[in-house]
């Protein structure tokens, strides 16, 4: 089976600060967004897979900090499928602390690592 057969895909995480990973085929290569809270496009990444390996390159707007789970995202799953990922990330809440800010970028890694083993389980 190839990861066609579980695409498209829609993974969320619990807490006050849901997040949703979303996942789908454009052809042969991969569309993804991770967004929560007041959705919007904060960062882009674009993984390719060549040479064996991912390759990975961001794009952020400018006073937004989506960047690390853009990349995360795309490269995690570039590296599981061995195709090209678009992934967007465009996360907000208003007043939240650090701490809270840890949480969610460690849910967005997590929901990336999830969507990446079922990929991979299916290539």
């Amino acid at each position: 089976m190839k990861a066609d057969t579980i695409l498209p895909l829609r993974l969320d995480s619990d807490g006050p600060h849901a997040l949703t990973f979303v996942a789908e085929r454009a052809g042969r290569d991969v569309l993804c967004r991770v967004h929560g809270g007041q959705a919007h496009v904060g960062a882009v990444a674009l993984a390719e897979w060549r040479d064996g390996k991912a390759h990975t390159r961001c794009l952020s707007a400018r006073g937004h900090r989506e960047e690390a789970i853009a990349r995360h995202a795309a490269h995690t799953l570039c590296a599981a499928t061995r195709r090209n990922v678009a992934c967007v990330a465009g996360i907000h809440f208003d007043s939240i602390s650090a701490a809270d800010i840890a949480s969610i970028s460690a849910d967005a890694y997590s929901l990336a690592r999830r969507a990446a083993g079922l990929a991979a389980a299916f290539e």
